[in-house]
């Protein structure tokens, strides 16, 4: 080889010895492919269960950190909403190059959208009335029994009140 076409071939990459490329490459496609229900398929799982609690872990601590010091709900819009749009169409738009990739801002997206719908279906049920009530939550059930219900009989309360007023 010339001096000139040495020059000019590009390096190549060097990333360990090739024992340890081939090594890595043989136990990534052993663990892909095990049978379920043995050692290598429980491992697996384990960390894919990791990667997923790890990944639930730090969306729901930013987006809670953001909530408490600014709120989640910003001028142009809930915060979590815009994470769990641009997350969804980035997660499409690397699917074809960068699977791996686009399956990480998918699962983010979903727990923003999961972390918005607690908030608004919590804010609806709060404070919006229910059974034609001015309020909070009113429901029909039993004194004492369910959330925002009194532990005291509606009638023996009005009783009480007009006795009062004699």
């Amino acid at each position: 080889m010339s001096d000139a076409a040495a020059i000019t071939k590009p390096a190549e990459p060097s990333s360990g010895p090739a024992w340890v490329k081939n090594f890595v490459a043989r136990a990534h496609g052993e663990i892909k492919q095990a049978p379920a229900g043995t050692p290598v398929s429980y491992a697996r799982t384990g960390g894919s269960t990791l990667l997923d609690f790890t990944e639930g872990g730090i969306t729901g601590s930013l987006l809670g950190a953001t909530h408490a010091r600014w709120g989640l709900d910003s001028p142009v819009g809930p915060v979590d909403a815009w994470i769990a749009g641009f997350s969804a169409l980035i997660g499409v738009a690397a699917s074809g190059h960068y699977p791996g990739v686009a399956e990480h801002f998918r699962k983010v997206g979903t727990q923003a959208f999961t972390i918005l719908a607690f908030r608004k279906s919590y804010e609806v049920v709060k404070h919006e009335p229910l059974m034609g009530g001015s309020g909070g939550v009113q429901r029909i059930s039993a004194p004492g029994k369910g959330p925002g219900v009194s532990t005291e009989d509606p009638i023996e309360a009005a009783a009480k009140r007009l006795e009062e007023t004699r």
